[in-house]
């Protein structure tokens, strides 16, 4: 990620470098040369004392070897009064003339002949290399500079910069790009930007989640974990167990007991072992007061078994009223005397 957002930097710098290189001092060139156009009309406006010119014509389109087309970009050095006393014959110069109308225009031929007049230069002669014939004589006032190089193809790039279209595309080639450039670096960075709050929230999420499972997991482990001594007994229990009365209650036969697993609401047995039997017997009475059938299977169970307590009464032990059957309840029936 860091890797391509430093290679985006790049770019965008880089095309940020172009425009301000390339378009920039276009711009401040062509609205320099309108301005000056537009102040003084007989002059080509110039950037530093050179004047760019587009060729309209193939006069110049001549053999020679500074010779050039129609449609070509030329630089003009313009001159003062005494420079222009130096001019030669062959020199290529850029001079005004005027149409019927009296419209300034700008005309560059090649020199082919000077006039002098009291050993100064009044006078000169120019004649295109693609033309037959020469120019008029040229006053030496209307020769503004010479020519030095020539662009072949880049005069009508320079006539469009000055036109209304021409400028609009050297303002808003510059401003959309720089418009565009900063729109996508805004929705780059706010979209990181994004991603990166996203990916925190995230992150926040999950230690919440981890801490919780830890929190019950740790929850979980101390609800089943067997306890430790003394942990939830109460105060008075584990200060009777550790003072002498409760030590003296676990040597003992109860503590013993107790020890050994017998129930803790179990009935203390009595101190002899033998003696016990009548307890037992009681204790089967009383079982079998409350619960009759219960007893009478016991009775019969202890009968098969020849215990010495199942035996029936012998007969004559028996009361006699149960042996005669008189007055016995549900007995037989006095016969009814007859009536008369």
């Amino acid at each position: 990620m860091e890797k391509k957002d430093k290679v985006k930097r790049i770019v965008g710098i880089a095309v940020l470098a172009v425009l301000t290189v390339i378009l920039l001092p276009i711009l401040i060139v062509n609205l320099t040369l309108i301005i000056k156009s537009s102040i003084n009309p007989d002059v080509p406006p110039d950037i530093f004392g050179t004047a760019p010119l587009a060729v309209m014509t193939d006069s110049m389109n001549g053999d020679e070897e500074d010779s050039f087309a129609g449609g070509a970009l030329i630089l003009i050095d313009l001159l003062d009064e005494e420079e222009k006393q130096d001019l030669t014959v062959g020199q290529i110069v850029t001079f005004r003339d005027t149409d019927e109308n009296g419209d300034v225009f700008f005309v560059t031929h090649r020199i082919v002949e000077i006039g002098k007049e009291g050993g100064r230069i009044a006078t000169v002669t120019t004649r295109g290399d693609a033309n037959t014939g020469n120019d008029a004589p040229t006053d030496i006032a209307d020769v503004l500079g010479v020519c030095t190089s020539s662009i072949g193809g880049l005069g009508g790039f320079a006539i469009f910069l000055q036109t209304p279209a021409g400028i609009l595309v050297c303002v808003g080639i510059p401003v959309l790009a720089y418009i565009v450039y900063d729109v996508l670096r805004i929705y780059w960075n706010n979209r990181k930007a994004k991603a990166d709050t996203v990916i925190d929230e995230k992150d926040a999420e999950i230690a919440r989640l981890r801490a919780l499972v830890e929190q019950q997991n740790g929850a979980a482990e101390a609800a089943f974990a067997p306890p430790e001594y003394g942990e939830g007994v109460p105060a008075e229990a584990q200060a009777f167990a550790e003072g002498a009365e409760g030590q003296a209650f676990a040597e003992g036969a109860e503590g013993q007991a107790l020890a050994e697993g017998m129930p803790a609401d179990a009935e203390p047995l009595p101190e002899n072992a033998p003696d016990a039997a009548p307890y037992a017997d009681e204790m089967a009475a009383e079982e079998m007061a409350a619960n009759p059938s219960d007893g009478y299977a016991a009775f019969e169970g202890a009968e098969d078994a020849g215990q010495p307590g199942a035996e029936e009464a012998p007969a004559e032990d028996m009361p006699a009223q149960e042996q005669s059957g008189e007055d016995k309840p549900g007995g037989e029936e006095a016969p009814l005397e007859e009536e008369e």
